[in-house]
């Protein structure tokens, strides 16, 4: 028996979606305003540059990927052992992030 697909279920699945669109909106939104603020701060730390006196402290966070997208096709063409030994030779690419924490307050 074929059923019916209403104009609620229709509404519904519209407002869920363009809620889930408003959301995916601020979430870019405030992804770029934490990139924009992380961006000069990653920079200072790299330099040494010192923290200003207070509750606040921030420290960076480092880690390494290997960027190989043709790593499947060396396997498929070359062998396992090989696109290993080519993806350890692979220069990694160096991500830095800044971790922001409270100290607590010494009384």
């Amino acid at each position: 028996m074929k059923t019916r697909i209403t104009q609620v279920q229709l509404i519904e699945l519209l407002n869920a979606q363009q809620a889930l669109a408003a959301a995916n909106k601020v979430a870019k939104e405030a992804e770029a305003a934490c990139e924009a603020a992380e961006k000069p701060i990653c920079q200072a730390l790299l330099r040494g540059d010192p923290i200003e006196r207070g509750p606040m402290t921030a420290a960076l966070s480092r880690s390494e990927r290997r960027v190989v997208a043709w790593k499947k096709v060396v396997e498929e063409k070359l062998g396992i052992e090989e696109a290993v030994r080519i993806t350890n030779a692979t220069e990694p690419r160096v991500y830095h992030h800044v971790v922001v924490s409270m100290q607590e307050v010494k009384r």
